[in-house]
């Protein structure tokens, strides 16, 4: 007699995944894993965004120019150059003087403001003023050598025009007068023509007595191309042997008609 077969065993339930113990130590292993990530990327953000400007602070932005700080040039024109200049710095302004020779204003008075009265001008730039000169004075040389004349008028700045003799009482080779007068206020360069004193002339008393080469006596004798009246003229230089009688030698170095 056969027995019957055994009953079939139950199938074992299995335990889910979720409760074993490796899923768990997983879990915890990755929240481990995406905790750190996540710190990482947080501080790569916190650095990127502090080393990156944002675009607004980035953005070049125009340099805003100072206010400029301006000044009305003052008239000062009349005033002495003392006060004009005090006046102008005290509009924050520097200042150049020049000078101009003219007789139509007072010595030392402002005739001229260069920019304009009423002008504006940033502080600190420069007003030019021009101030009156007094034009120079022809000085007195009446009295003097023709030498020492010319060199007195040379130094004032003028010229020496004409020389003319005349005869006069006075020592030979004197200024004896001068144009323009003594003391006339000219221009630099003005020429001033000057009149010497001759001797009366001598009638010598052999036929070529005082010069060489000869001059015949006779009415008085000037140089030719000078300013003597004549009646005779002597075309080229002589050599003064004498005492001059005809006044030749107007500079007194022993030569006539030069």
């Amino acid at each position: 007699m056969e027995l019957p077969p055994p009953p079939p065993e139950a199938p074992r339930r299995s335990t889910p995944f979720w409760n074993r113990w490796w899923f768990w130590v997983i879990v915890v292993v990755l929240i481990l894993i995406a905790a750190g990530v996540a710190g990482s990327l947080e501080t790569v953000d916190t650095e990127a965004e502090g080393a990156s400007p944002s675009p607004v602070t980035s953005a070049t932005q125009p340099p805003v120019p100072s206010p400029v700080e301006t000044a009305l040039v003052p008239d000062v024109d009349g005033k002495s150059v003392d006060d004009a200049t005090a006046e102008l710095q005290a509009a924050g302004l520097d200042v150049s003087v020049q000078t101009k020779l003219t007789n139509q204003a007072r010595k030392g008075t402002v005739v001229f403001t260069a920019p304009f009265p009423g002008s504006s001008v940033e502080v600190g730039d420069t007003v030019t003023l021009t101030v009156a000169k007094p034009l120079p004075k022809v000085p007195k040389v009446v009295g003097k050598t023709i030498a020492n004349a010319k060199r007195a008028l040379k130094n004032a700045g003028f010229e020496v025009g004409k020389v003319t003799q005349r005869t006069s009482s006075q020592k030979k080779g004197t200024v004896i007068s001068q144009s323009p007068d003594a003391g006339t206020s000219a221009r630099p360069g003005r020429v001033v023509s000057l009149v010497v004193a001759k001797p009366a002339p001598q009638q010598p008393s052999g036929d070529c007595q005082g010069y060489s080469p000869c001059i015949p006596p006779g009415p008085d004798v000037d140089c030719l191309g000078g300013g003597g009246d004549g009646p005779r003229f002597v075309s080229g230089p002589v050599r003064v042997t004498g005492s001059d009688p005809y006044g030749l030698d107007g500079d007194g170095n022993g030569v006539g008609c030069e």
